[in-house]
C-alpha cells in the first residue's frame, strides 16, 4: 500500500454489537487481497487458556489501566512498522477513548476510518454476550451495565465530532449494524464498502465485479 494512503480503522459498538466478529472478517479478506493488517484490542488481555485449551475471557478491574497502555503500544508498534491497516477493535464508547489511537494515526499519516456500530435490540447484545460452548470465551457483561451502555450509545454517538476526533481525514461510517452476522448479504455490502475505501486510498480502481467476487469466494 503507498506510504501516504495506509489506513487505521477504529471501532466503535457496545459489548455484543458485532465488531470483532466483522473485524476478524475484515482481517480474512485484506490479507487475501494482499495488505497487511494487525488488530489491537484491549480485551485481548484479559483472555486465559484454560486446562482444556479454551481461551477464556477473565476480566480484571486491577489490571485495565495497564493492559489499556499495553494495546496503546502495540498500536504504536504497528503503525511504526507500517502496516498497510491497523484496527482499534475496542468498544471506544466514549470519545475520549480512541482519541490516542486517532492522534497515534495522525502522527503516522494514516487515513482514519471509524466505524460506529449502532446497537441492536438490547436483548441480542444480551444473548451475544453468553458464555457458551460454542463462545466460550464471550465476555458475558452484566446487564446492568449493556442496559446503561445501549441507552447512553444514542446519546453519545452525535457529540463525536465535538471533541475534533471526526477531522478532514476520518470518514465516520454511522452503519446499521443489526443482523449483520446473520444475513449474509448484508455483510458483504458492509465489507465490499470498507475495501473499495482502502482501495481508493491506495490508488486502485477496481471494478463492483471484481470486488464482489473477491468477497464472496
Amino acid at each position: 500500500m503507498n506510504e501516504s494512503n495506509k489506513l487505521v480503522i477504529i471501532n466503535r459498538a457496545i459489548p455484543g454489537g458485532g465488531k470483532t466478529s466483522l473485524t476478524k472478517q475484515i482481517e480474512e479478506l485484506a490479507k487475501s487481497l494482499g495488505c497487511s493488517i494487525s488488530v489491537h484490542s484491549t480485551d485481548e488481555y484479559f483472555i486465559q487458556i484454560d486446562e482444556e485449551g479454551f481461551r477464556r475471557y477473565v476480566f480484571d478491574k486491577k489490571k485495565l489501566n495497564e493492559y489499556h497502555q499495553n494495546n496503546q503500544e502495540a498500536f504504536k508498534q504497528a503503525l511504526e512498522s507500517r502496516i498497510d491497516i491497523v484496527v482499534c477493535d475496542n468498544t471506544n464508547f466514549e470519545s475520549w477513548q480512541s482519541k490516542p489511537y486517532a492522534d497515534m494515526a495522525r502522527e503516522f499519516g494514516y487515513k482514519i476510518l471509524l466505524i460506529d456500530f449502532k446497537p441492536r435490540e438490547l436483548e441480542l447484545h444480551l444473548e451475544a454476550q453468553k458464555i457458551t460452548q460454542e463462545r466460550p470465551d464471550a465476555h458475558q457483561v452484566d446487564k446492568d451495565v449493556s442496559e446503561r451502555m445501549h441507552k447512553e450509545h444514542r446519546i453519545s454517538s452525535p457529540c463525536l465530532d465535538k471533541t475534533k476526533i471526526l477531522r478532514i481525514d476520518t470518514l465516520e461510517t454511522p452503519w446499521i449494524m443489526e443482523g449483520i452476522m446473520r444475513n449474509a448479504s448484508r455483510s458483504h455490502e458492509v465489507l465490499q464498502n470498507i475495501m473499495t475505501m482502502i482501495f481508493i486510498w491506495r490508488g486502485f480502481r477496481l471494478s463492483h465485479r471484481i470486488m464482489r467476487n473477491k468477497i464472496e469466494s
